[in-house]
């Protein structure tokens, strides 16, 4: 047996899921029928590329309902709203680092513009970029230290304090995540990510069922940001356009 100090990633890593805790997070979890799509991919024999489709489906929610491109802080005035004029998809990615694994993050903007190969390409460059070039896991690649700490902190407490800082950051109000890569289609796996933005969709799994290829997502609503038919609206908006019978937006082209 043996008790360790954590290193500065995983230190990190409670702090941000500390700070997350504090909001009221309602998990959804939904089946999706994704038959025609991934047929549509399987009869060109590529891979169906979910991260991406799921990116552009998160987009075209927020500019078919500009009203839930919104985001809620906590400031010294009181409780504040941003009101996102752009669309802009966060998505969480783990790189793999001199050897070590880190959790990083970057964003797509007017993904609902863009074509599934181009947002496959901004996926490919974003999972390429070396440590140095990631201003927060410059300090992450470092010792454990105090004064470490401290930067991440005041970073930390920057970002979810200060709505220009977080427009300047380019941050957006939904996140992707994804774990198709550990996909077992004997696994029923539903998982629920969280974060600070309004809505988070997590792709979790892909199955067969019949002639149907269902996609599981657990999807998170901060229920401090949005009230209850605002979430389920969005869900079902989200369930329409990924069974939406025209699927040419989400075709590799």
């Amino acid at each position: 047996m043996k008790v360790r100090k954590p290193t500065i990633d995983e230190w990190f890593l409670a702090l941000q899921l500390k700070q997350v805790s504090k909001r009221l997070h309602l998990p959804f979890f939904v089946d999706i029928d994704l038959t025609a799509i991934h047929n549509a991919y399987e009869q060109k024999n590529k891979k169906t590329p979910y991260t991406a489709i799921l990116i552009k489906a998160a987009a075209m929610i927020l500019a078919q309902k500009p009203e839930l491109n919104k985001m809620l802080f906590s400031t010294f005035y009181g409780y504040r709203f941003i009101s996102f004029s752009s669309v802009t998809v966060n998505v969480p990615m783990l790189l793999q680092l001199d050897e070590k694994k880190l959790l990083t993050a970057f964003t797509v903007k007017e993904a609902h513009k863009k074509t599934i190969a181009e947002i496959q390409q901004e996926i490919k460059k974003a999972s390429q970029r070396k440590w140095k070039e990631l201003p927060i896991n410059r300090l992450i690649h470092k010792k454990n230290s105090f004064f470490a700490r401290i930067q991440l902190r005041l970073i930390l407490f920057l970002i979810n304090h200060f709505p220009s800082i977080y427009i300047k950051k380019s941050g957006g109000s939904i996140s992707v995540s994804s774990l198709m890569n550990y996909n077992d289609p004997n696994i029923r796996l539903k998982v629920s990510a969280f974060s600070n933005t309004g809505l988070t969709l997590c792709s979790c799994s892909a199955r067969q069922e019949g002639q149907k290829h269902i996609l599981s997502l657990g999807i998170s609503v901060e229920h401090m940001t949005y009230h209850g038919a605002e979430a389920i609206e969005g869900v079902q908006l989200l369930a329409r356009i990924l069974q939406s019978k025209n699927i040419d937006a989400f075709l590799y082209t």
